[in-house]
């Protein structure tokens, strides 16, 4: 607000500001990762069901913004693929599609809001010319191709659900921006508030996209952690106004992928059910409509002589038949209507012609009244007849022959697999056979040690015992002969006192 102020000269004091409630709780955001290339745009193929099942007055309101001019026309092109009306882009007036942008004249950008308005069909491919001072209250869904500025897509989607019904943005973000921040590890957060710091950050963002929507606007940037403050603040905001809980894509990831598996098949009828019963839906598998091949053979490929002969016949029937048309000398002769090339271009193309239109769209559209089918004609007879026939059973021959080779070359292929398997598994269970070995040695090895460290602690506990025993024995001997010494004595002296006593009673007696 500040740099607006500066930047037209305007002093605050003499503006009233009124502030209102800019968060659409009614829309439902969904943003998925691009599988393929901006330049392809083979996303959209999803979001449009055939028009044999959904007719074009039965499709969604859709406004589907490109970020580029030069790439609506690819976009023309994919949704009108998507729908199974190929060459409907080429149709200013179709019941489908319009292309609005800065160089559309003024009368068809009247003619395709009015267009829109009265409900002649249901889809605009716009850039952000489209939406200046609009209110469409028909618009049930927007879709936003690549990354943008926040605020610039908070614009874009804000176009459905004018009405207060529910709507439905889709956000395409491409996976990698050359020159951005493609991950949450390239941002850090001394990063600077710019445009494209918003704008690679919504693109990774996990936290709830209403949220940062709402922040982007009042704050200028966009939260990239569900723990800022600034989320949580908002989120208590949406509560205390009685907000319906969020249902993008980073709050209801697996709604959001059953939404996009099932998105070609909504309709103005079926849309809101969809969209509020979203986990009822069935989880298929992704589904992606075909883009048809041109029926044009392709020119690098050389015919085979069959085939040259079939382009030359076709040359020479279509002179005389060119002759038959003009029997008067004209200002162009028959190769200025079907050259070489046309000629070469049916003979490559012989299993796809079905009938004359399709004879039609190899060589471009009939040149003369009749041309088409008096070239099936001679196509149908060649094919009915036994050159080509006879062709077709040696080509059968010959790819039977192939076949078998290559059998033989898979078996012989397969028999190698098999045998370098083989020996890969012997080598394994040779080593391991080794290392089977080497274990147990280890362990005799080791449990030897063991034994002998045991041996050793018995012998040293056995010498132990023995010399115990020893230190016993002689403990004993010397207690036993100092007991015999000491009985030795007693009885030397017992014997000194006898002899003592019959010295002195032999001595009375003498008396």
């Amino acid at each position: 607000m500040d740099a607006i102020f500066e930047s037209l000269y305007l002093e605050p004091d003499n503006f009233n500001i009124i502030r209102s409630e800019l968060t659409r709780p009614e829309i439902r955001i969904l943003q998925f990762p691009m599988n393929s290339s901006l330049k392809k745009v083979d996303d959209l193929l999803q979001m449009f069901g055939p028009k044999d099942k959904i007719p074009d007055n039965d499709l969604l309101p859709t406004l589907i913004y490109s970020g580029s001019r030069n790439a609506t026309g690819q976009v023309l092109k994919v949704v009108n693929e998507a729908r199974g009306s190929c060459g409907g882009e080429n149709n200013p007036h179709g019941t489908l599609i319009r292309c609005y942008h800065a160089v559309t004249g003024k009368l068809d950008k009247v003619d395709i809001i009015g267009g829109f308005k009265g409900a002649k069909f249901p889809c605009i491919l716009c850039t952000m010319v489209l939406g200046l001072g609009q209110n469409w209250s028909r618009v049930r869904r927007v879709i936003a191709i690549g990354r943008a500025d926040p605020s610039n897509i908070c614009q874009m989607i804000g176009r459905c659900g004018r009405d207060g019904k529910p709507g439905l943005a889709i956000l395409f973000m491409e996976k990698k921006r050359k020159g951005g921040k493609n991950k949450a590890e390239d941002f850090s957060s001394s990063d600077k508030r710019t445009d494209d710091l918003r704008m690679d950050a919504l693109a990774i963002t996990p936290v709830c996209l209403r949220i940062c929507f709402s922040i982007d606007n009042l704050l200028g940037y966009i939260p990239r952690s569900p723990e800022d403050a600034n989320v949580s603040r908002e989120r208590l905001r949406e509560e205390s106004k009685g907000f319906l809980a969020c249902k993008c894509s980073n709050c209801q990831p697996k709604e959001a992928k059953l939404l996009r598996k099932h998105i070609s098949q909504m309709t103005s009828e079926n849309f809101v059910s969809m969209c509020e019963n979203a986990s009822d839906l069935e989880d298929i598998d992704d589904v992606v409509p075909k883009k048809k091949g041109n029926i044009r053979g392709n020119n690098n490929i050389e015919l085979i002589p069959i085939l040259s002969n079939l382009s030359e016949r076709l040359i020479a029937n279509f002179a005389h038949f060119f002759c038959s048309q003009f029997s008067k000398s004209s200002s162009f002769v028959p190769s200025d209507l079907f050259d070489q090339e046309d000629a070469d271009a049916i003979s490559k193309s012989l299993d796809k012609i079905q009938d004359s239109s399709c004879l039609n769209k190899c060589i471009g559209g009939e040149k003369l009244s009749g041309q088409s089918e008096m070239l099936y004609g001679l196509v149908k007879n060649f094919l009915e007849g036994d050159d080509y026939q006879n062709h077709l059973a040696k080509l059968a021959t010959y790819n039977q022959h192939i076949e078998r080779e290559m059998q033989r070359l898979l078996r012989e292929k397969q028999e190698a697999v098999d045998r370098k398997a083989q020996s890969e598994k012997d080598k394994q269970n040779e080593a391991e056979e080794r290392r089977r070995i080497a274990a147990n040695k280890k362990r005799a090895i080791d449990l030897d040690k063991v034994n002998k460290v045991k041996q050793k602690e018995l012998d040293k506990v056995e010498k132990e015992k023995k010399a115990s025993e020893k230190k016993e024995a002689d403990v004993i001997a010397k207690q036993k002969k100092a007991e015999e010494k000491k009985n030795k004595d007693i009885e030397s002296k017992r014997k000194a006192e006898e002899m003592k006593l019959e010295k002195e009673v032999k001595k009375k007696k003498e008396r």
